[in-house]
């Protein structure tokens, strides 16, 4: 037996063998609260004073067929606005 091949490592491609490979975390569905999170934000615009206003309620965005429709969840909390849009 090879020195390298006591060791672990692989006489093809020096690598050391049984190393554990990182999987990424698996994503929510989006039939799970914590998907929409990151979905909802709360819409800037621009008031008849010149002045940027950014109500506290939030509103998510859906798209369909090449079209963006926004709705306004009528909630300031992130996780009642985010079951909202899951619903």
């Amino acid at each position: 037996m090879k020195k390298h091949e006591a060791a672990g490592e692989s006489t093809k491609n020096g690598t050391v063998t049984g190393q554990w490979i990182k999987k990424p975390a698996p994503r929510t569905s989006k039939t799970h609260q914590d998907y929409w999170k990151s979905k909802v934000v709360r819409r800037s615009y621009r008031g008849s004073d010149g002045e940027m206003v950014t109500p506290p309620e939030y509103s998510v965005r859906m798209r369909h067929m090449k079209g963006d429709v926004w709705f306004n969840l009528h909630t300031a909390s992130v996780a009642s606005a985010s079951i909202k849009a899951r619903d």
